[in-house]
């Protein structure tokens, strides 16, 4: 059926980093009672179909007869393959396309995140690949880990992620935090970036979804309106320490996703009940990615650890 033939018509919906389809599989089953949703979304992977089934092959004969099934056939059929979050506009069956809604579940590029500033560039790089398929309002949501304890979350966002700098420097704010993982999702599994292990979280890595909403202010008018938490990262033997620029302080929201073409109660969040920090800049902070990674590894270094952030003045 052609969507636009549909008795109902739902946000356009695109899956990155797919893996082992199980979000896929878990997101249509979820809302399995939304007829004609599995042809609004397209699930991509990065692997070829043959490294897919060669790493994944125990959790796809789970999830993939879910796909296969009627109803869902249209989504089976949308699967691409070789995908490259940070060069989707280049992409021959994605490039003249506008999703609503871009997923991307623990983005990574299995680097090692301690040595390299390989992820935060590869996010920078998918964020103005994917505002150039988005229209303003449309949303990207991404599912990151998110620690209880506040300075090993600082340091995820700030220096393994670099997340706000990638968002913001494209044009998308930061507008909901909700809960995510296998109990929102019954039968997600999430695995670890070029392996078939399972990733079992553990309580301080539980994960949260990060909702960004595309917008036409500069990364100045974002930095202003939701200001990031500012922490730091330190190096033991030296004791230099940098700044980390981190998302900004916000409760996390209860699942409240629909998927249909109209608003979601979702889009009625926004930073207005939000507590910053004293420690947040009025000023804002810009600065290139690359030499801000790099000059915040030649800190950190091998034998470090990231620092609490300052106690309030």
């Amino acid at each position: 059926m052609n969507p636009s033939q549909s008795p109902k018509k739902y946000k356009t919906r695109l899956f990155l980093g797919e893996g082992n389809f199980s979000f896929t599989a878990a997101f249509l089953k979820k809302h399995e009672a939304k007829e004609g949703l599995a042809q609004f979304i397209t699930p991509t992977v990065f692997e070829s179909r043959k490294e897919l089934w060669d790493k994944h092959a125990k959790v796809l004969h789970a999830s993939m007869p879910i796909l296969a099934k009627k109803k869902n056939q249209p989504c089976q059929k949308n699967i691409l393959y070789n995908v490259d979050a940070r060069k989707l506009h280049e992409h021959p069956n994605l490039k003249d396309k506008r999703f609503q809604r871009i997923h991307f579940n623990c983005p990574h590029d299995g680097s090692n995140t301690m040595k390299s500033s390989d992820l935060p560039l590869m996010l920078k790089n998918f964020f103005q690949s994917a505002k150039l398929m988005q229209h303003n309002g449309d949303k990207i949501h991404m599912a990151l880990p998110c620690e209880h304890i506040k300075h090993k979350r600082e340091f995820r966002e700030g220096y393994i992620y670099g997340i706000f700098l990638a968002s913001a420097n494209a044009g998308y704010k930061l507008i909901s935090k909700r809960k995510f993982g296998s109990n929102r999702y019954p039968g997600y599994v999430h695995t670890e970036t070029n392996t078939a292990k399972p990733h079992a979280l553990s309580i301080s890595d539980e994960l949260r979804e990060y909702v960004f909403e595309k917008t036409a202010l500069s990364y100045k008018d974002i930095y202003k309106l939701t200001p990031p938490h500012l922490g730091l990262v330190r190096n033991k033997k030296s004791k230099k320490q940098a700044q980390l620029i981190c998302l900004p302080k916000m409760d996390t929201c209860s699942d409240s996703s629909d998927g249909e073409n109209s608003d979601d109660s979702e889009d009625d969040l926004s930073l207005t009940d939000t507590t910053y920090l004293p420690s947040v800049s009025s000023s804002p902070i810009s600065m290139p990615l690359t030499p801000y990674f790099s000059g915040l590894r030649k800190i950190y270094n091998n034998s470090s650890s990231p620092a609490k952030s300052p106690s309030k003045p």
